[in-house]
Parts: structure tokens; C-alpha cells; sequence
């Protein structure tokens, strides 16, 4: 017989055994139920709980969005630096600043040669803008104008072709009454037929009048625009040989530069590093800050958990460094892909109660809800027993008997589990392990569920023992 073929058996052998073992510990139990039991077992009296199912995870806490800051004046030589490794600053607050001698006693030099310009030089400035003030003036003027001859023109068309469908509408409905009964007049006919072509006439000398506003306000309006661009030309002319303009542009930059001399925090935060010092040029990254008051963790989910863990789920956080001090968090991104070699993933929690004495940097354990259930019965795992049939059950210890009550499964953790039947009743004692598997009867004594302690049972204190019978505290 080859190994695999006697893993197979063995295999066999043990599950096999495990399910013998199941059904004769059932039919032992229901004869204890029916003939009264000698010994009295260990039992929990039944209470309502909740139950969270949770991944652990650990990680560090870290700011949300950590701040470079560096000088807009590249180049510039450090002169002072305000700030030190762990002070707290507020937005606005100045970090460090930068030499500025050298420009102040340039703008004062600007300054001086923008006063010395000549009178002359600025009246023709002044005049060439005037220039083409006037120009736009008269432009818009113009635009005005001649819309408003074009709308008049095309009101008077608008009144004539209505006098010329009025007179051809009268004409036939005479005709139309006259002709059938032979009564047709042609002095009237002939005053009808006059009314129409002098309303003819009419509806021409508007639509002439409508093509001549038009032509008339095109041509204005190309000769003012053409006035605005050449007094436009001279003014850009004079701007461009005027000193007193180059000057205050210049003036600009360096007003500028001297604005950009000091550094400024754009956050309210912490400053985490410091990477200048005076004499230094200020290059690159000078401060990093983070805003302490917002932390969150990074934390590492394996392949077999991560896919239980979703966006918006709360989290249980704790911190070496805080001892028992809880805190809560809430998750915010699950990456999509591994972030190692190792199949774990990457996992942030925004941290949503207060930070406390919380620094980023420091560790911390997380525990993920992936579910819940409020207010719930809940008994260790090995206080149901599976039957034969696949029911499930528990047993009460009533009068010194135990007594089989059927029950529904729903939520499971790793210790404990859901049961639901309309006999469960609150403060009634459930045996704690009918199958033997963690607890022996013994006479005297405390008696203590042997395996994990506390489980995963929430909502109050730790399992304790009282006698025989095991509480889950509220």
C-alpha cells in the first residue's frame, strides 16, 4: 500500500471514529434526559449578549496627509528659522525667513527712478490712453446707434408687410363675395388693386431702408474699430519705450520676491522634520508637517481575511503605547492588490475617536467588525450539539434533569454562537459542554470551562465562574 493511499485510510479511520463518537455521545445524552442524570454538569446561565465577529490586524498610526513645505524664493539664503522638531504651528505661521537686503535695497532703488521719470513721458501716456478711451467710446456709441436705426428699419418693414397682406386679404375677400353673385365693381376693384400697390411700394422702401441701416452700420463700425486698434498701436508704442512702466513691473517681481521671504505653514500641525538650517539655500523640501489630530492606521490584512473586510466597517483600535485605552476607527480604503509577496493587503483606518496621547509612529492592533448582532442569545460553541439527523440542539438543566430543546444557529464566532427557539428563556442554565469535550464533573468546588477564556461574547465583563454554573456577565 502506497503513503497516499494509506493517508486515505487513516484519514477514513479518524472521521469515521469522530462521527461515531458524535452519535453515540448524542444517544448517551438523551438517555441522561430521559432517566435524570446523577451528577450535576457544568452549566452558563443563558443570557442576551452581542456578538462581534472581527479581523485582527496590526499596524502604525500616521497623519492623513503629511506637508512638505519649502520657499518659493529658490535660491534664497536662509536667515532665520522659527520653528523647531515637535512645535505646534497654525496655518499662516511663519516657519523660517529668508535674506532679504539685497532685494529691499533694490525696491528702494526702483522706487527712486519711477519718481524721476519725466512729466512729459507720462502726459503722453495719459494722452494716448484718452485716445483710445475716446475710441471705444465713440465705438460703442456707434454700435448703439445704428442697431437701433436697423431696428426701426425692420419695425417699418414689419408694419408695411402687414398693410400689404391687409390690402391683398381685402381684395379677395371681395372678389370672393361679389364675383359668384355677378356684382363685381371695377371702380372698386381698381381702388383695391391701387391700395395694394401703394402698400407694395411701402413694404420695397422699408426692406431698401433695412439694407441701407445695415450697410450703414457695418461701415461704421469697421471705422471705429479700425480708430480703436491704431490708438490702441500708439499707446502700446509709447508703453513700450516707457521706463516708468518697465520699472513698475520690475517693481513687481521684486515686491513679489520679498512676499516669498518668508516661509508660511499651510496647515495647522506638528513639525515633524526639520530640513534646514540658516545659512543654507533654501532648496527643495525645508518642514515636513503633519496634523496630528488626524491619525490613521496602515494596517496588513491576509489574503484568507481581507476578503471579509469592506469600506465603511467599523474598527476597535488600541496602541501599545495607551495600555488598555480603547479607541474607535472606521475603515476607508482596502487596497486591490497584495501589497506584498506574502498575499497581505493593505488596509487604512481613519481613526474617528479623539487621538488622545496617540502619536503617529506608534503601533497599533486593530480589530475589524466584520459583523454584528445586538442583544442576541449566545452560548459557547461546544454547548450545541449537532445530531445525527443534522438538527442541532442544546440542553437545559432543570430539576436536577436535562432537557433537549431544539434550536436555529445563526451567527458564529470563534467561541461563540447564536442560538434562537422560542423555549429559550433569560437566566436558565444551558450545560456547557454536553459531549465532554472540555469539562470533567467533579465533586466540590469551583468548576471553570476549560480552553480560550472570554471568547468573543461583547456587551460586558469576562466569563466567571459562580459554583457550577458559568455566567456571561452583561
Amino acid at each position: 500500500m502506497t503513503g497516499s493511499r494509506k493517508k486515505v485510510v487513516i484519514a477514513v479511520i479518524v472521521i469515521g471514529a469522530v462521527v461515531a463518537a458524535g452519535i453515540i455521545g448524542f444517544f448517551q445524552l438523551r438517555d441522561m434526559a430521559m432517566t435524570g442524570v446523577t451528577e450535576v454538569p457544568d452549566t452558563i446561565a443563558l443570557r442576551k449578549t452581542n456578538l462581534e465577529s472581527k479581523v485582527t490586524a496590526s499596524g502604525n498610526f500616521s497623519s492623513l496627509d503629511p506637508v512638505s513645505v519649502g520657499s518659493n524664493m529658490l535660491g534664497g539664503e536662509v536667515e532665520y528659522v522659527m520653528v523647531e522638531e515637535g512645535d505646534r504651528v497654525y496655518a499662516g505661521d511663519v516657519l523660517a525667513r529668508l535674506k532679504t537686503s539685497d532685494i529691499e535695497r533694490n525696491i528702494a532703488d526702483m522706487r527712486s527712478a519711477i519718481s524721476d521719470l519725466s512729466r512729459g513721458d507720462r502726459q503722453k501716456l495719459e494722452a494716448a490712453q484718452r485716445a483710445v478711451d475716446d475710441a471705444q467710446a465713440q465705438y460703442d456709441s456707434d454700435n448703439y446707434w445704428t442697431q437701433r436705426d436697423i431696428n426701426d428699419a425692420q419695425t417699418a418693414l414689419s408694419n408695411a408687410q402687414k398693410a400689404l397682406s391687409d390690402a391683398n386679404t381685402a381684395m379677395a375677400d371681395y372678389l370672393a363675395v361679389n364675383t359668384p353673385a355677378g356684382t363685381v365693381d371695377p371702380a372698386e376693384v381698381a381702388t383695391l388693386q391701387k391700395a395694394i400697390d401703394a402698400a407694395q411700394a411701402a413694404a420695397d422702401g422699408a426692406q431698401g431702408a433695412l439694407d441701407q441701416a445695415k450697410r450703414m452700420r457695418e461701415s461704421t463700425l469697421r471705422a471705429g474699430s479700425s480708430r480703436i486698434t491704431e490708438a490702441q498701436a500708439q499707446l502700446d508704442a509709447l508703453r513700450g519705450v516707457d521706463s516708468a512702466r518697465q520699472s513698475r513691473s520690475q517693481l513687481d517681481a521684486l515686491s513679489e520676491e520679498l512676499e516669498n521671504s518668508s516661509v508660511l505653514s499651510p496647515i495647522t500641525g506638528v513639525i515633524t522634520r526639520v530640513l534646514t538650517e540658516v545659512g543654507q539655500s533654501a532648496m527643495g523640501t525645508m518642514f515636513l508637517i503633519e496634523d496630528t489630530e488626524s491619525l490613521q492606521i496602515t494596517a496588513q490584512v491576509a489574503e484568507f481575511d481581507i476578503i471579509k473586510i469592506a469600506e465603511g466597517m467599523e474598527a476597535h483600535v488600541r496602541s501599545n503605547a495607551t495600555g488598555s485605552t480603547d479607541y474607535s476607527g472606521m475603515v476607508f480604503f482596502v487596497a486591490p492588490v497584495a501589497s506584498d509577496l506574502n498575499g497581505n493587503f493593505e488596509v487604512h483606518i481613519l481613526l474617528t475617536s479623539g487621538v488622545g496621547q496617540l502619536k503617529p509612529g506608534m503601533t497599533a492592533t486593530v480589530e475589524i467588525v466584520t459583523a454584528a448582532r445586538q442583544d442576541i442569545f449566545a452560548v459557547p460553541i461546544d454547548a450545541v450539539l449537532t445530531k445525527p439527523d443534522g438538527s442541532r440542539a442544546i440542553f437545559a438543566f432543570e430539576n436536577d434533569t436535562q432537557r433537549e430543546i431544539p434550536v436555529q444557529t445563526g451567527m458564529e464566532t470563534d467561541f461563540y454562537i447564536e442560538i434562537i427557539s422560542d423555549e429559550l428563556r433569560e437566566g436558565m442554565l444551558i450545560v456547557s459542554d454536553p459531549m465532554g469535550r472540555n469539562v470533567r464533573v467533579m465533586s466540590g468546588g469551583p468548576m471553570v470551562i476549560g480552553g480560550p477564556a472570554g471568547g468573543q461574547a461583547v456587551g460586558g465583563g469576562p466569563i466567571r465562574s459562580e459554583g457550577t454554573v458559568t455566567y456571561v456577565a452583561d
